[in-house]
């Protein structure tokens, strides 16, 4: 039997197996490589596939939690549309003639850090969703599968360190209690406009005190 200290981002108790949603290594490496071109086909073609992944994301959140929610989805597909993201990762590969995951990488620390000295409030809380669209292509690069989310077949408690837009809109109508293994990520999630609507309309209220919970994992 294995247990997990954690803290409680739904409100109330569960008892259920815990799913436990390990982060996948995005780390990346400087590389160089010989054919540009080529590694500028790698980005457009992983670009290609998050927004075939957030189209679907988009429909399902539209039906489980609502049209206006699910808006969430559109902005980070006119991210994914916008020449300006796109070309900011194929002129670093061009430029410095480097990997694609290493211009993904740079280029999403670029945005973040432009959103993040803007003025506007709503605009710097920006930066987590070019942080989830580049996750997403950095994903689709290494050949990495979403996470255990899409596994779910019957109720569970989901124990993880975060949770992005995307994994949220997954839970679905499921309503699914969270445990976060971070206490920071867990009061970042709970502060979050982007998980609190969904948590809202899920009836899967986000708590307001830090409490710690414990899942078993069997």
């Amino acid at each position: 039997m294995v247990k997990f200290k954690a803290i409680g981002v739904s409100e109330g108790l569960a008892k259920a197996k815990a799913l436990v949603i390990k982060e996948e290594d995005l780390s990346v490496v400087k590389e160089t490589v010989a054919d540009a071109e080529a590694e500028c086909k790698r980005v457009l073609d992983a670009v290609e596939k998050a927004k075939q992944q957030i189209e679907v994301l988009r429909d399902d959140a539209e039906k489980n939690i609502g049209a206006a929610e699910a808006e969430i989805f559109d902005a980070h597909l006119m991210m994914l549309d916008d020449p300006d993201f796109v070309e900011g990762m194929t002129n670093i590969v061009t430029d410095e003639k480097v990997c694609a995951e290493y211009a993904c990488f740079v280029n999403c620390e670029n945005f973040q850090a432009m959103f993040r000295a803007l003025d506007d409030e709503y605009m710097q809380a920006r930066a987590a969703d070019i942080g989830d669209i580049s996750q997403r292509v950095i994903k689709n690069l290494k050949g990495i599968a979403d996470n255990a989310i899409d596994t779910i077949t019957e109720p569970c408690i989901i124990v993880a360190n975060d949770l992005t837009p995307s994994d949220t809109a997954k839970i679905g109508a499921s309503r699914l209690p969270v445990l976060s293994r971070r206490s920071a990520a867990a009061r970042a999630i709970r502060r979050s406009w982007r998980v609190r609507w969904a948590f809202r309309r899920l009836s899967v209220p986000a708590r307001r005190r830090t409490r710690s919970r414990t899942a078993t994992c069997c």
